[in-house]
């Protein structure tokens, strides 16, 4: 299998960038977390690192062995004619010039490569199979990773976030039946949320510590009850990288697989609404009026604050946290009817509110309850 070839196979497996092989070595590597082991290599040691790091010593011995993988090319070595007794030629056959005739070499008989478009997709399962765990094993952490230790170094963290050391230890029966009701899923800001970020450790939610420790079970769990893969958390890292760079394929090829299925719900939760449709669609500006009170990071920094529509798409907002004051407008994201973006020179934030309006989840690590509709001011 070429340099070629190895890239194209690691970068359809993880999704990276199209550009030039070291380039895309470069970020393979970066995905995979193994920079420091593609120093100082060649093109074609990197290539055989990465390739070896996703797929295997399996997946190493597969390309020369019985079975070939789709896209590699095949040359059959030549048969040259085993030796055979020759009798003592006669005295007048002796003057005669030997005769040899050359091995007949068969032609190299290649095997179709597939498109890049064919090679990227994943397999379309069942949908019943998508989330049947006798289906997809656990996996669960690495060997080096100290599942105990870590849980000691996160202590006051988990202690925050309950259902983020459940997602860790992979408690997936916990984790879906705290995260089920509807209520929890839509609030960020509620610890019971699929989709809740721990202040403490970098706005962190329970689908990335599960993704990160290989807890595929979890995983479903978190995803079935409305838990969105694609969240980044002030690392700038979503599941699929999280599993990615903690070498846990497994994780980011079932993720795939349920993109590719068009993110079903599970059998238990087909009514949940997953898309952009239904209440979140119709949140109006005017629903987030109101008097808030929050607390930044953690419970010290008290802010109080008013939030007026300014129209159908911008909201301002004004208050004082602590006894500074301060003000601005937020305008509505292009990608979720919920969520207002703050991009003040000085501030950078998202403010994620719940369907109805009565609260919402701000990045980085805060949050805010209205504590006075504003139709009654």
């Amino acid at each position: 299998m070429s340099v070629v070839e190895k890239v194209a196979a690691c970068r359809a497996e993880l999704g990276t960038a199209d550009g030039s092989i070291p380039s895309q070595l470069a970020e393979i590597g970066r995905a995979l977390g193994i920079e420091k082991e593609l120093a100082c290599k060649s093109l074609v040691e990197q290539a055989d690192v990465c390739f070896k790091t996703l797929f295997g010593d399996k997946g190493m011995s597969s390309i020369v062995g019985d079975a070939i993988p789709t896209g590699a090319i095949v040359y059959a070595e030549p048969v040259l004619p085993s030796a055979t007794a020759v009798a003592v030629p006669s005295a007048s056959a002796a003057a005669a010039p030997d005769v040899y005739a050359e091995p007949v070499l068969p032609s190299a008989t290649a095997v179709p490569v597939p498109s890049a478009s064919a090679a990227a997709a994943p397999d379309v399962p069942d949908r019943g199979l998508l989330w049947d765990r006798s289906v997809h094993a656990n996996g669960g952490p690495r060997g080096d990773q100290n599942l105990p230790c870590l849980t000691l170094c996160c202590g006051l963290p988990f202690a925050l976030c309950p259902v983020h050391c459940l997602s860790a230890w992979g408690c997936a029966d916990a984790v879906g039946a705290l995260t089920r009701h509807p209520t929890c899923r839509d609030v960020s800001c509620c610890p019971c949320s699929p989709n809740s970020k721990n202040p403490l450790w970098c706005c962190a939610e329970p689908l990335g510590w599960a993704a990160s420790l290989g807890q595929l079970h979890t995983v479903m769990a978190l995803v079935a009850n409305g838990a969105n893969p694609h969240t980044k958390n002030a690392a700038g890292e979503n599941a699929f990288t999280d599993a990615a760079r903690k070498k846990h394929q497994h994780v980011v090829s079932w993720l795939k697989q349920w993109e590719a299925a068009g993110r079903p719900g599970a059998p238990a939760n087909q009514a949940m609404d997953r898309g952009a449709g239904g209440a979140a669609a119709n949140l109006a500006s005017s629903q987030t009026q109101g008097c808030y009170v929050g607390a930044c990071i953690i419970p010290i920094l008290i802010t109080t604050f008013w939030v007026q529509a300014q129209g159908p798409d911008e909201i301002r907002a004004s208050g004082v946290t602590l006894v500074f004051p301060w003000s601005y407008t937020l305008k509505r994201s292009e990608h979720s009817r919920t969520v207002f973006e703050l991009r003040a020179p000085d501030q950078k934030q998202d403010w994620a509110f719940h369907n109805s309006g009565c609260c919402f989840w701000g990045s980085p690590g805060w949050w805010a309850l209205k504590v006075v509709p504003g139709n009654c001011c």
